[in-house]
């Protein structure tokens, strides 16, 4: 075997086990999210060797917009498949089937759980390839009321204000 390909081979190697040491495997509890720092986004990217299927549990710690995306890198071999289905306990599944990216968009309500299911299988010489699944979570905006200070304030000022215009009109009498 000459340099060159033992070089090339050597490298393969390397990126195959860097990028397996990146791959998260299936999670037996579920992901938070929420509104604290790191769990507003997920991100990870999954080996493909020929075939994954891979399950992620999410919970929403708040009422939000999950914006979900699965995507086939440009590493490796092409794949053949990748489809998606995102379980909501509460409405009917969403099912994404796609070969390059997909995206959705839906909302949860505090303490819901989904589960994304990814079936992916690889074609080519290689028998690999990868895809990312990528999830983002904006939380539910509420409306604050304003405290009952901010009234008393406000009932005070208008007081003033009917005080002082009363005081000016008894003046004008004398």
């Amino acid at each position: 075997m000459n340099r060159a390909l033992r070089l090339r081979l050597i490298a393969v190697l390397a990126t195959l086990s860097a990028a397996a040491m990146l791959c998260t495997p299936a999670q037996a509890t579920p992901i938070p999210l929420g509104p604290t720092p790191g769990t507003t986004h997920y991100q990870d990217g999954v080996l493909v060797w020929p075939a994954s299927f891979d399950v992620r549990e999410f919970v929403g710690l708040v009422a939000g917009t999950i914006t979900l995306t699965v995507q086939r890198t440009d590493w490796g071999d092409l794949l053949s498949q990748l489809s998606t289905t995102i379980a909501l306990p509460t409405r009917a599944d969403l099912h994404l089937n796609n070969t390059g990216s997909a995206t959705t968009v839906f909302d949860i309500t505090a303490g819901e759980v989904f589960a994304t299911s990814i079936f992916a299988q690889a074609a080519g010489p290689g028998g690999f390839g990868a895809y990312q699944l990528d999830i983002l979570f904006i939380p539910s905006v509420s409306q604050v009321p304003l405290p009952a200070a901010g009234w008393l304030l406000l009932s005070g000022l208008g007081l003033i204000f009917v005080v002082n215009r009363r005081r000016r009109g008894s003046s004008r009498l004398v």
